[in-house]
């Protein structure tokens, strides 16, 4: 049989039917612990059509499909991802390119809070398909927002399709 102890709400918690406690120093460990678990979110988006691109104007890509979208955090209406939480994040976009003049300069840009963040370019071979990538790995805020977006000398079309051209994000750790 159970043995029935005292409750003592102060120290110890209460008594459940079966003589379990669950003291209040375990309630304030489970709720620090509940801020150490990393939040469930990331995203892969791409385009399931090319996007044509204006000569030397900064553009952003619109993606209208996703490989995944945990919690919904990346918005294909607003093509955006806002950062859920502090702390340390990789994203990671990926262009593949066709149409481009021989030796012109295509970029994978990343902004954030909308204005440049990071980029990485290369020069086109020729006008057939051209892919480069640009990859941070860095410490966000809460409320950040991130964007992929595109660049080069001549228009082109960022091409589509799911391993070609796309735009991915993660949480790493707090």
């Amino acid at each position: 049989m159970a043995e029935n102890k005292p409750n003592r709400n102060d120290e110890v918690g209460t008594v459940s039917g079966n003589g379990v406690y669950l003291s209040h120093q375990m309630n304030v460990f489970l709720e620090e612990l509940d801020d150490l678990i990393p939040p469930e979110t990331g995203f892969r988006v791409y385009r399931t059509t090319s996007q044509g691109i204006s000569a030397a104007t900064l553009t952003q890509v619109n993606f209208n499909a996703a490989s995944f979208n945990i919690n919904g955090d990346f918005s294909l209406t607003n093509d955006e991802y806002i950062v859920p939480v502090d702390g340390y994040y990789t994203f990671h976009h990926q262009q593949m390119t066709t149409g481009l003049v021989a030796n012109d300069v295509v970029r994978s840009i990343i902004y954030k809070n909308n204005a440049l963040f990071v980029q990485a370019y290369d020069y086109a071979a020729g006008t057939s398909f051209q892919s480069n990538t640009v990859t941070v790995y860095d410490l966000f805020e809460a409320g950040d927002s991130i964007e992929a977006w595109t660049y080069g000398l001549t228009a082109y079309n960022y091409y589509n399709g799911a391993g070609n051209s796309y735009f991915m994000g993660k949480f790493e750790h707090y």
